[in-house]
């Protein structure tokens, strides 16, 4: 996807796209970023996918295999 920020052209390319989750359902998405007077940044994004609505998710661990991917994608 390409578009203008400011009369500057941002590029955004899909590379990578991840179903994880023992306990909990979540996705990793990674993508680069590239602006005119840029260097090309590369960004993971995490989504925990069957997080509870209006309550919290039970303790089951979950959360530190999301933070244990987290931590290594720097």
């Amino acid at each position: 996807m390409t578009f203008k920020e400011k009369s500057q052209k941002v590029t955004v390319k899909f590379i990578e796209f991840d179903i994880y989750g023992s306990t909990a359902q979540g996705t990793k998405t990674v993508l680069t970023i590239e602006g005119a007077d840029y260097e090309k940044l590369k960004t993971t994004h995490y989504h925990w996918i069957d997080w509870p609505d209006r309550r919290v998710p039970p303790a089951d661990g979950a959360i530190l295999e999301l933070l244990e991917k987290a931590r290594v994608s720097k």
